[in-house]
């Protein structure tokens, strides 16, 4: 009996030595999600700063540009106006001219001083229009400079929204694991209270309670493989989504990129078309050279085609070596003659028994007799018409 008091104390020892335990692992995770609080405030905090600051930035570049567009305005209708003034004085000197050349006559000469200073009268008249209008001109080229770093600046500020969102992204998960965290420890708490409020003093309940707590073993041993096996799947899937996260944030921010890069390529482009109009307005010789370079290239080519019938002369000598070459085979031809007219002295006989005048007999229908002069021309053009194939 003694024994089984003494075992009983112990349980009830280890009971209380858990209960403590596990006070001290609630108060370091209440303090612990105090922390994850202040950490979160704190950042929420510095955010809305970011923001406010951003904001208040935005609204001081937009009035500054806003003033440089008035400024712009300004300079500009300044320019056209000193233009038409430097305009109408070039207008007055060339009557000015005109009216001290009227005093000396109204002759022949005079007509033409007349065209003269009224051609002076146009010419200075469009040039002073043409300076205004290059002046504007290249204002307006500083000014689509200036609105390109504004673009691109405010490319550079919208890809930080990206990293934003994906700071939303982890805050959300970590407030949604904080409250699990906290809904875990509040119902093993609330189940610990009720194991102690029904446990008393009465020894009745010791049997009942070392059997439960045997039940509860094993209760605990199968939750916990099934527990395992649970956490497995469940960190498998939140690696797969925090994997996904991972490239969804990617994604945005080269979406964000390539749209920089888009756009900053399409201003270059316009860039390039601008310069290539404005160099082929300024350079019209170029276009000149370009026709003289093919009209001679074309006259060079002609030169060529007629320098071809000089090889002519050179096929015609060939043909004469041809001719002279048929000749002396005709020649020989002559002289074998007699020798093919001699019979021989000793025929020889093949393999068959046949000699070879009994094939030659055979074969005279087929070959033609080389005694008479037409047949051997035949000959020799046959042989002229395969050499010139040949050749």
């Amino acid at each position: 009996m003694q024994h089984k008091g003494r075992s009983r104390l112990e349980s009830v020892e280890e009971y209380i030595h858990l209960a403590s335990e596990l006070k001290d692992e609630r108060d370091a995770l209440t303090m612990e999600i105090a922390d994850h609080k202040d950490n979160q405030e704190r950042i929420v905090f510095d955010r809305n700063v970011l923001k406010e600051r951003v904001e208040y930035l935005e609204e001081e570049l937009q009035e500054k540009a806003r003033q440089g567009l008035t400024w712009f305005n300004c300079l500009q209708e300044a320019r056209l106006e000193a233009g038409e003034l430097k305009a109408e004085l070039e207008n007055l000197k060339a009557d000015n001219a005109r009216r001290n050349f009227g005093k000396q006559g109204n002759s022949l000469f005079g007509e033409v001083e007349d065209k003269r200073l009224e051609l002076e009268k146009r010419y200075g008249s469009l040039r002073a229009r043409h300076e205004g209008m290059v002046k504007v001109h290249n204002m307006t080229k500083q000014h689509l400079q200036r609105l390109k770093n504004q673009v691109a600046t405010l490319l550079q500020v919208k890809s930080c929204h990206a990293d934003a969102s994906q700071i939303q992204r982890l805050t959300q998960a970590l407030v949604q694991k904080e409250g699990e965290e906290d809904s875990n420890m509040s119902s093993r708490l609330m189940e610990f209270h009720d194991a102690f409020s029904e446990f008393g003093d009465k020894k009745d309940y010791v049997n009942f309670l070392q059997l439960q707590l045997e039940d509860s073993k094993k209760v605990v041993a199968a939750l916990n493989k099934e527990l395992q096996t649970k956490t497995l799947l469940h960190l498998s899937e939140t690696d797969r989504l925090r994997h996904t996260e991972h490239q969804l944030h990617i994604s945005e921010s080269k979406v964000e990129r390539l749209n920089s890069e888009n756009i900053k390529l399409r201003l270059k482009i316009d860039d390039l078309r601008i310069k290539m109009q404005s160099h082929s307005q300024r350079d019209p010789q170029n276009v000149l050279q370009k026709a003289n370079s093919s009209l001679r290239k074309t006259k060079s080519a002609a030169g060529l085609i007629d320098a071809k019938p000089a090889s002519v002369p050179q096929l015609a000598s060939k043909k004469d070596d041809r001719e002279n070459f048929t000749s002396k085979v005709n020649a020989k031809v002559a002289k074998m003659e007699p020798q093919i007219a001699k019979p021989r002295a000793a025929p020889a006989k093949d393999e068959h028994g046949q000699t070879f005048n009994a094939k030659v007999a055979k074969m005279e229908p087929q070959l033609p007799s080389l005694g008479q002069p037409q047949q051997k021309m035949n000959i020799g053009k046959s042989l002229n018409s395969r050499l010139t194939t040949k050749n």
